[in-house]
């Protein structure tokens, strides 16, 4: 065995008569590649001293005009920026409140022309300036202008009547909009364009009164409508004395006919009321008349008063 493996040894390490002329040869170039350089020396590099000085003074020439160059650009900034913000007037601060001075007054406190259309047109579309940090969204005036109006901005605070007045002068057709209120708006056949017209309901809020009002099958009393979506107290009350039902036109479910599905889907029923209503006719047969409702255990005299008018015995 052990003659075995040091044969294979000898076999693996033992080199042919090429291949040790071929490593040989590999070792003499490598040799004198490596010993080339210390007979070829490196050539020596002459370095003109007058040529370098003349390549710093043409350095600092292009040094000196850039500077120039760059004080003339600011220089025609500064003027131009003075030119549009008008800081070539002679500017005067004084408080004020942005949403009542004058363009005159504007201009005193050093603000441009251009900015001043600009916020001219805002307050000229609705815009109102609520608080004294409002100033900063105005496209055009300058961070520094901003910051030096700032401590000066007095904004009077006006109660809701007089902003209304305001509104009305202004917008003409805000009053042409509050005068053809003039007759009740009946909620079961009102579409959008009547509620749109009662003041503050917008199309959104007039869709979601239609929506509503589809739910539910219609409206028994005016009250309902505070109950939809995004409705403030303060704009139900304002439209409140245009507002008038019709409850002959209610939709209403037949509670002997009527599955659980259906009954369900009514916002005032939802699923649990529904089941108790089916079960009772299932146990104790058809409804004859509509207060048997109230001997199911969960609705109350306030629940049936609620529902009673979306539905009926038949």
């Amino acid at each position: 065995m052990l003659s075995f493996v040091m044969g294979a040894l000898r076999d693996y390490f033992s080199f042919s008569k090429r291949e040790r002329t071929g490593a040989i040869v590999l070792i003499v170039l490598i040799v004198f590649i490596f010993l080339l350089p210390e007979f070829y020396p490196a050539p020596k590099i002459y370095v003109d001293q007058n040529e370098i000085a003349e390549f710093k003074r043409q350095v600092s020439k292009l040094k000196t005009a850039n500077a120039d160059s760059t004080e003339v650009l600011e220089i025609s900034s500064s003027s131009n920026y003075e030119k549009s913000t008008g800081r070539n007037q002679k500017t005067e601060l004084f408080y004020f409140d942005p949403n009542r001075i004058s363009t005159d007054g504007w201009r005193k406190l050093g603000v441009s022309d251009r900015t001043i259309g600009t916020i001219q047109n805002y307050i000229s579309k609705g815009g109102y300036f609520k608080r004294a940090q409002d100033l900063g969204r105005i496209y055009g005036l300058h961070k520094e202008k901003y910051e030096q109006l700032l401590p000066f901005v007095r904004i009077v605070v006006k109660d809701e009547e007089n902003k209304e007045e305001e509104r009305k002068e202004r917008f003409p057709d805000y009053n042409r909009q509050a005068n053809r209120i003039t007759l009740t708006v009946d909620l079961n056949e009102a579409d959008t364009s009547m509620l749109i017209a009662l003041p503050g309901i917008g199309s959104k809020l007039a869709t979601r009164i239609l929506n509503f009002r589809d739910k539910l099958g219609g409206f028994y009393s005016v009250e309902q409508v505070k109950e939809v979506y995004g409705l403030a107290d303060s704009t139900f009350e304002k439209i409140k004395p245009f507002l008038r039902c019709d409850s002959s036109q209610i939709h209403k479910l037949n509670v002997n006919t009527a599955d659980e599905p259906l009954l369900k889907d009514h916002p005032y029923i939802k699923w649990n009321l529904a089941r108790a209503i089916v079960n009772y006719r299932y146990q104790h047969g058809v409804y004859d008349r509509l207060d048997k409702l109230m001997e199911i255990d969960i609705i109350s005299a306030d629940i049936f008063q609620k529902i009673s008018p979306y539905l009926k015995v038949e």
